[in-house]
C-alpha cells in the first residue's frame, strides 16, 4: 500500500511501475489531471484511490481501460 494523499502532487512519475507488488494506492486530494500509462503495469492493483483531482472525464475513461481488474474512486 502507498498513501499519498494531500501531497499537493501534479504528477507521478512513469517509474511507478517499479511497485510491482503494489495493490493499493492512494492519491486523493492532490492536484493530478493525468496519471503515466505505465500505471497499466501494477497488475496487483486492486484500489486507486484519485478523489479530489482535477482529472477530466476522458482521462477517467482512459485509467479504468488501463486497470480494469482495480476499483477506482475519482
Amino acid at each position: 500500500m502507498l498513501n499519498l494523499n494531500d501531497n499537493k502532487l501534479e504528477a507521478i512519475p512513469e517509474e511507478i511501475a517499479q511497485l510491482i507488488e503494489l495493490n493499493a494506492l492512494y492519491l486523493s486530494g492532490n492536484n493530478l489531471s493525468e496519471l503515466p500509462e505505465s500505471i497499466k503495469e501494477l497488475k496487483h492493483l486492486k484500489v486507486l484511490m484519485l478523489v479530489g483531482n482535477p482529472i477530466s472525464e476522458a482521462e477517467q475513461a482512459k485509467i479504468k481501460g488501463w486497470l480494469p481488474q482495480c476499483e477506482i474512486r475519482f
